[in-house]
């Protein structure tokens, strides 16, 4: 396919293949599954196994080939709809009616569309862990103690019905025949309902969820930036709004909340990516024809920063992008939010805000905080919650040319510099997962170039980010790729 397409990305269908059939673009399925709900649990053990034994792509006949005499059942469809909603490949296929636009389906079709249009939604966030696969291999559905940190109470083992959708979405389909409740654990961590905002979930806990028909239970991890188009429905992916995020960061609102968060090692900063290219060229990878987005989150004595680093670029990509970040349960006094240039405007709304121009935030009652900002993509910036007025001078978003950041992947050895007299200085290295893989926080500041060994055993592609507060008592930050070959 390659000699004859090279410049086309390969999608690979086959029917059967081997260990290492991933190299090849390999999308396989799970064979000619019965219609039933059997059939549909067999589906979760059947993804996670397969990603675990380095086939990440593994898809299903989604509402169930084998159907030849057995007839349809709408619910069973529309459970099976939800299911494959988060999964590497969602594709209906059937010896007998498998289209969504039947007539037999036509109780659930408004439900349906509501969970195309949802997988549509998130790609930003899907597409980020195809790169995580491309780079070190990490399937896209995980089983739940996939990201278990040893000394913390365990996840259990062998579940059969839940599964991490990357790292930080948990789902739990409904796979059993009328069934309105369903029994959910938690991973580790705290886990926000996202199709509720305002429920926390502590990890390790065990709840009878309700789950009517039209409803997937499916939840995201406290400290993620969980990233999708703001668009609401779909055609094709040709026209969809590259140019509009909605980012919800689901920030640690309550000390054991915190607790949490740092035990995962990410100390008091939250971090995201999401990762972009064109979707179509070949070899953006070898060539670095990509960007990586970087979401931060930290608290400060009056509220809390909100910093957005952009890293690379390709042909196409948008100049500046509106970030719309939902923030469920920022519980702090709110007196203002802005940049460094600028101050958004309040609003005092859903509705006002939904209307409204880029540069507004709005704090509902339930205290879910909404901020929408126009952000250049060649630049770093930062978002100030404050409980004060506001003051953009808080943070420093352009790099000093006094700060040196770079990289040799000839030596692996990390070279900067500081202005003499710089403080509160901090060099974290990260992967793509947002997981803190060093982080050192007694610097030289001599503006001599001093050089360290970065601590990246396993090959695949780091960010580093240098952040310090200048002599002048104006804090910056520099970050770079590491590719660790």
């Amino acid at each position: 396919y390659k000699e004859d397409f090279p410049e086309v990305r390969p999608f690979l269908m086959p029917r059967a293949g081997t260990a290492g059939m991933q190299r090849y673009a390999a999308f396989p399925w799970s064979g000619d599954i019965r219609r039933s709900y059997k059939g549909l649990e067999a589906q979760i053990p059947a993804l996670l196994s397969s990603g675990m034994s380095g086939v990440a792509y593994m898809g299903n006949d989604v509402g169930g080939f084998a159907a030849d005499g057995i007839g349809t059942d709408s619910r069973l469809y529309l459970r099976w709809i939800e299911m494959a909603t988060f999964s590497p490949m969602m594709r209906t296929h059937s010896t007998d009616r498998p289209e969504p636009y039947l007539p037999e389906y036509s109780d659930v079709f408004e439900a349906v569309k509501k969970y195309l249009h949802l997988r549509y939604s998130y790609l930003p966030y899907t597409y980020t862990l195809a790169y995580e696969n491309a780079t070190k291999g990490t399937p896209l559905g995980r089983p739940i103690n996939f990201h278990d940190i040893d000394g913390a109470s365990p996840s259990p083992a062998g579940c059969r019905d839940q599964y991490l959708w990357g790292r930080d979405i948990m789902v739990a389909p409904v796979v059993t025949d009328n069934t309105l409740k369903r029994s959910i654990t938690f991973p580790q961590g705290n886990w926000v309902d996202l199709n509720d905002l305002t429920k926390v979930y502590a990890g390790g806990s065990t709840v009878e969820y309700d789950a009517p028909i039209e409803k997937l239970p499916y939840f995201g991890r406290v400290g993620a930036f969980i990233t999708q188009f703001s668009q609401t429905s779909y055609t094709s992916t040709s026209e969809i709004d590259n140019t509009r995020l909605t980012v919800t960061y689901l920030i640690p609102a309550t000390p054991s909340q915190q607790a949490a968060a740092k035990a995962e090692g990410n100390g008091t900063v939250n971090r995201s990516i999401i990762f972009e290219d064109d979707h179509t060229s070949t070899g953006t990878l070898e060539t670095e024809q990509y960007a990586v987005t970087t979401f931060e989150g930290e608290e400060t004595a009056d509220g809390h920063i909100i910093r957005v680093n952009h890293d690379g670029s390709y042909a196409g990509m948008p100049s500046a992008r509106t970030y719309t970040f939902v923030v469920p349960g920022y519980a702090k006094p709110l007196k203002s939010a802005g940049t460094t240039e600028k101050e958004l405007q309040r609003v005092y709304s859903r509705e006002a805000f939904d209307t409204a121009a880029d540069n507004t935030y709005f704090l509902d009652r339930d205290n879910t905080l909404y901020i929408r900002k126009m952000l250049p993509t060649n630049e770093n910036s930062s978002i100030i919650i404050s409980s004060t007025d506001y003051a953009g001078t808080l943070e420093e978003t352009t790099t000093d040319n006094r700060i040196v950041l770079e990289y040799s992947p000839a030596t692996g050895l990390l070279s900067y510099s500081l202005p003499e007299g710089s403080s509160e200085t901090t060099l974290s290295v990260v992967d793509l997962s947002g997981n803190v893989v060093a982080e050192y926080n007694t610097l030289t500041a001599s503006s001599t170039i001093c050089q360290m060994a970065i601590p990246c055993a396993i090959q695949g592609l780091y960010l580093a980010t240098l952040a310090t507060c200048l002599p002048s008592g104006v804090k910056t930050n520099r970050t770079i790729k590491l590719p660790v070959h």
